[in-house]
């Protein structure tokens, strides 16, 4: 255990002015950071316009401590200051804003004004007339528009009074009113900011993690990367965008990288004891982490490639639990040649782990006690699958989903069943899944009927993997396959799981028939297929299908 005491966590207010004054002195740093400066004109014009409400812009996140962390050498459109002596707050969250209100409140009278986006983004004017923030990329700002460099600038905006008051006496009244109240929001505005006063590294990372809610935020891995890296050393997330890299040519690329992250850790020997996975930071240190990190590659890989060629996962988008693809790669971390007998038990965990929802329910110590039975298993300490105590593979399937949202387990684990027979396109061809999906997501799998099927819309029976021709519908696809042949249209229609029964209503025009028939017999086949597996069929009616499944640790 670390002897470094914890951290104490303090909410509080800043005004913008210390912000700045503090990234002047170096008492706040920017930590060295995979993200650099990303937002677009619009983002820093949305920001500032919210301050002049005084709406909130989010709250900062700084860890002060006296621990030396590497620094970014860029913050805005500035070099960044040297860091001060002692202890400084880093900026774990907040660096676009900050460095947003820096750029723009803080810029120099010869900073280029030029087409350079680099450039003239940081060049921010207010419009009295219109009450709006706006840039100036080609044309010359009105002469009573006011530079936002200025605005913090006693001298500068009692010169802009003077000069407006010359230029445009009849509007002056009007004009600098409204500029004098901008700047006194500016001026007056107050951030939330949550300092973590003192801990370790471990307990910073922890804290950000927890409170990392937003889809543009640092990743744990990104975070760790941004505490830890040396100049010269071994950098942990880009080895990670380099996974994801490797992942693409099985269409898992945009799997969330954490995931990535927890097979590194699995193969570090790390494991996680909270909610949010934080490692033990001091091993990520190490200088076995390069060599666990190519394991993990590997070994991902081979996860990834069993998916795809033993169950017929052609995207992250069709994986029922992410947190399999981490399970997975322990197997394959462990036995790099598994026998057919090792890859059809695997085969069964796959189904019964999906189709019972055991990921859904599994908390962090369930997770790595998994890991460990799963390591057990591919290094042959359990003979068979039957012996899986912690993720039990008789657990009984969860009931048939009544909703089709291709967001959920269960539903997932339906499709996969659906795509074995490999769904055809109207001319009979293979349809490319996962191109399909990587093109048009969730929309890759359209409603066939539309309107007149009562509350059967959302039913499994009204899906299908197929693209919609434009300017045709799903349903007129599916009925003009009646004037092709007959073997090649009873083959389109096997491949998609619609029996002979169910197309008669759908030529007939009863989509409300159709829809209950093909549900039917999905059900049907499902219970076959589940039979087939050796599982534990439904035993009772659950209401758990009808809400999106989520991984444990999400």
């Amino acid at each position: 255990m670390s002897s470094v005491p914890p951290p104490v966590v303090k909410p509080d207010i800043s005004f913008i002015e210390d912000l700045l004054v503090g990234l002047e002195a170096g008492t706040i740093c920017i930590p060295r950071i995979q993200r650099p400066f990303v937002w677009k004109p619009e983002a820093i014009r949305a920001l500032f316009d919210s301050i002049k409400r005084g709406y909130p812009i989010g709250n900062l996140l700084l860890w002060e401590t006296d621990e030396k962390v590497s620094m970014a050498s860029r913050v805005g459109p500035f070099d960044a200051p040297s860091r001060a002596e002692g202890k400084v707050s880093y900026v774990l969250d907040g660096h676009q804003r900050l460095s947003t209100l820096w750029g723009v409140l803080r810029l120099p009278k010869d900073h280029p004004m030029d087409g350079k986006q680099s450039n003239w983004r940081w060049w921010l004017w207010y419009d009295p007339k219109r009450d709006d923030f706006v840039h100036r990329r080609k044309a010359d700002p009105a002469k009573y528009f006011v530079s936002m460099s200025s605005v913090m600038k006693t001298m500068d905006l009692l010169r802009y009074g003077r000069e407006v008051s010359k230029l445009f006496p009849n509007e002056a009244g009007f004009y600098i009113p409204r500029a004098e109240k901008m700047a006194e929001s500016i001026l007056k505005y107050r951030v939330s900011v949550t300092r973590i006063v003192g801990g370790s590294l471990e307990d910073a990372v922890e804290i950000f993690s927890r409170l990392n809610t937003r889809g543009t935020q640092l990743t744990p891995d990104q975070m760790v990367s941004a505490l830890t890296y040396r100049e010269g050393e071994f950098n942990l997330s880009e080895r990670i965008d380099d996974i994801m890299g490797s992942m693409a040519a099985f269409h898992f690329d945009s799997i969330e990288r954490k995931y990535i992250f927890q097979a590194v850790c699995a193969a570090a020997g790390i494991r996680a004891k909270r909610r949010v996975l934080v490692p033990r930071l001091e091993k990520l240190r190490t200088d076995t982490i390069p060599s666990d990190v190519d394991r993990a590659e590997t070994s991902l890989i081979a996860a990834a490639e069993f998916l795809r060629d033993r169950v017929g996962v052609c995207s992250h988008r069709l994986l029922p639990y992410s947190y399999q693809l981490v399970m997975l790669a322990e197997f394959f971390r462990h036995c790099k040649k598994p026998n057919e007998t090792a890859l059809t038990t695997l085969e069964r965990w796959f189904w019964a782990t999906s189709l019972s929802g055991w990921f859904a329910g599994a908390r962090p110590d369930a997770l790595d006690r998994g890991l460990t039975e799963m390591g057990n298993f591919a290094q042959s300490k359990i003979v068979t699958g039957n012996q899986f105590s912690e993720m039990p593979l008789d657990d009984p399937v969860q009931p048939f989903p009544k909703r089709f949202d291709s967001r959920g387990a269960r539903v997932r684990a339906l499709l996969l069943m659906m795509l074995i027979r490999r769904p055809r396109d109207m001319n009979g061809e293979l349809v490319d899944v996962s191109a399909l999906m990587g093109k048009r997501g969730s929309a890759a799998i359209p409603y066939i009927c539309q309107q007149n099927v009562a509350n059967l819309r959302s039913s499994p029976g009204n899906r299908i993997m197929l693209e919609r021709m434009p300017g045709t519908s799903i349903v007129t696809q599916l009925q003009e396959l009646n004037a092709i042949a007959t073997d090649k249209r009873d083959e389109v229609l096997h491949s998609h799981w619609i029996a002979k029964d169910a197309y008669d209503a759908l030529l007939s025009g009863d989509g409300v028939q159709f829809i209950e028939l093909r549900a039917g017999y999905l059900e049907a086949e499902e219970r076959a297929f589940i039979a087939e597996l050796g599982l534990e069929p439904p035993t009772e009616e659950s209401s758990l299908d009808d809400e999106p499944d989520t991984d444990a640790d999400e």
